[in-house]
């Protein structure tokens, strides 16, 4: 606080006009208005005048205090362990929706929820590692460890399934050992590489 903000906050605690602090200390008005707003200041005399009519010391009139370090605001946390159980549980609930084949629009369903998850997760995740957030990119890591794994069985095997189906002469059925170990292939890729310390 400086000099003027203090000269100012004494003279409000009395309920004081800027003519009746003039009056008692024998100045103008405008120079307790210049004293206030810093533009000049009083000169020894009128200081300790100052000092005795508030009954405070000239060292806290003069002395300029740092004004406190605000406190830092408790913004919310991230909470990314929270945020990948809510993404992954997503990406599961979809799998069963496939999985189960009782209905198509639940399959339907079931795709959507893992679409919509799977691009929610990423984007928390990227969101996370931009910011200042510590292990940001550590937790994208590990989202895409556990992620992928539930997000690419489908996937892969509708990928294999169409090009066996493009490509004539191959037996129907050769597909589904072929998409099973490029599932596996793939989310092993993506877990070793998510094991990977460098950030």
């Amino acid at each position: 606080m400086t000099f003027g903000e203090k000269l100012v906050q004494l003279r409000r605690a009395r309920g004081l006009s800027q003519e009746a602090l003039a009056e008692a200390v024998g100045v103008s008005r405008q120079a307790v208005s210049k004293w206030e707003l810093g533009t000049a200041a009083p000169e020894v005399d009128k200081i300790l005048a100052l000092a005795d009519f508030y009954g405070v010391t000239t060292d806290y009139l003069l002395r300029v205090e740092m004004a406190p370090a605000p406190m830092e605001q408790k913004t919310s946390a991230p909470r990314p362990i929270l945020a990948m159980g809510i993404a992954l549980a997503g990406c599961a609930a979809g799998l069963v929706l496939i999985a189960w084949n009782l209905y198509e629009w639940l399959q339907i369903a079931g795709v959507v929820l893992q679409i919509i998850a799977g691009i929610a997760g990423v984007a928390y995740f990227l969101q996370l590692c931009q910011s200042q957030v510590k292990d940001g990119k550590l937790w994208l890591k590990r989202y895409a460890r556990f992620a992928i794994w539930l997000e690419a069985p489908y996937p892969v095997g509708w990928l294999v399934h169409g090009l066996f189906w493009i490509k004539q002469g191959m037996n129907f059925m050769d597909w589904i050992p072929v998409s099973l170990l490029a599932y596996f292939a793939l989310c092993m890729g993506v877990t070793i590489w998510s094991f990977d310390r460098k950030k």
